[in-house]
């Protein structure tokens, strides 16, 4: 009977030690990701606010998608600064500006807070109604001018999308809809 107790809770120990490695390496393993978060946006403008507050509305395609940092003094953090991870898009202007000065064929970097979900296991981290850009799509974009941002340690200069509801996305048959489902 002892042989058979012993027996007993020494395999309940095995089994129970298993469980216990892979439930740390499990979690471990997978990519870490966050999305969706809830900001509070500045403005939520209508359609004639939007093109009012924009420098420029245009339609681009992605080129490039960069990985960034927009840096901001913050007294009481480390370094007394702030670090919100973000992306700068290059796109390619695909007709001349229904406002302002953009000509097809230019380019124009535009700031994206977040980042977008690689192949090397980086976490992802998304704005609710502000989804990451890839390359290849097309949009129709009223911006304003946005904040210089550290790409690999240099400086660049951005433009901003007004709001998510400034971001409309054109498919392949030229429908466009916009990104967030906020609506105007």
């Amino acid at each position: 009977m002892i042989k058979h107790t012993t027996r007993f809770l020494l395999l309940g120990n095995v089994v129970l030690g298993a469980l216990f490695v892979i439930q740390l390496t499990v979690p471990a393993m997978q990519p870490k990701t966050f999305t969706a978060l809830m900001p509070s946006w500045h403005r939520i403008p209508d359609l004639e606010s939007a093109t009012e507050l924009s420098d420029s509305v245009v339609t681009a395609n992605v080129v490039k998608v960069r990985k960034s940092a927009l840096r901001i003094k913050a007294e009481g953090l480390p370094g007394n600064v702030d670090v919100i991870p973000g992306e700068v898009i290059t796109l390619q202007v695909t007709s001349d500006d229904v406002k302002g000065q953009k000509k097809k064929g230019q380019t124009l970097e535009l700031f994206h807070t977040g980042t977008s979900e690689n192949q090397d296991g980086v976490a992802q981290l998304s704005i609710e109604h502000d989804p990451p850009y890839q390359v290849g799509e097309a949009y129709m974009l009223f911006t304003t001018t946005g904040p210089n941002v550290d790409v690999g340690g240099q400086q660049v200069g951005t433009q901003s999308i007004v709001s998510p509801e400034g971001r409309w996305k054109i498919d392949p048959r030229g429908n466009v809809s916009p990104m967030s489902d906020i609506g105007w």
